[in-house]
């Protein structure tokens, strides 16, 4: 994919039946790294699939990883698209990003140098 990419090849391309793009299919397939590339070669998070008017961050929250999402986030999308066409998955998803943060910084020592992440971060550091 990189060397397609660094030919010049459409990250925004989509499949001619689904929609889909480069950038839902990687986030569906839990490719952080994939996801990461992508967007760094121009891959629209916003663009719409249809019929079922999904988008990359859609197919990252149902596919439960926050990684992907996160990213996504960080790269600008949208999450206005997701609540207007997905309003219920919209209130799921900030439900789950409440408690995946939650419990990621419950997780993490608080020594910034420490890359431990533990129930009890007190036994290792």
């Amino acid at each position: 994919m990189q060397d397609m990419l660094r030919q010049g090849a459409d990250p925004n391309i989509q499949e001619s039946s689904s929609g889909w793009t480069p950038l839902m299919f990687a986030a569906a397939a839990g490719k952080p790294g994939c996801v990461k590339m992508l967007l760094e070669h121009g891959a629209d998070a916003d663009l719409v699939a249809r019929p079922h008017d999904w988008t990359a961050l859609t197919v990252a929250i149902l596919s439960n990883n926050f990684e992907i999402v996160d990213l996504l986030l960080d790269a600008g999308a949208n999450v206005s698209v997701l609540r207007r066409r997905h309003p219920d998955l919209a209130e799921l998803y900030r439900a789950a990003q409440e408690q995946h943060r939650a419990s990621r910084e419950a997780l993490t020592c608080p020594v910034k140098t420490c890359p431990v992440w533990v129930s009890d971060y007190r036994d290792y550091c």
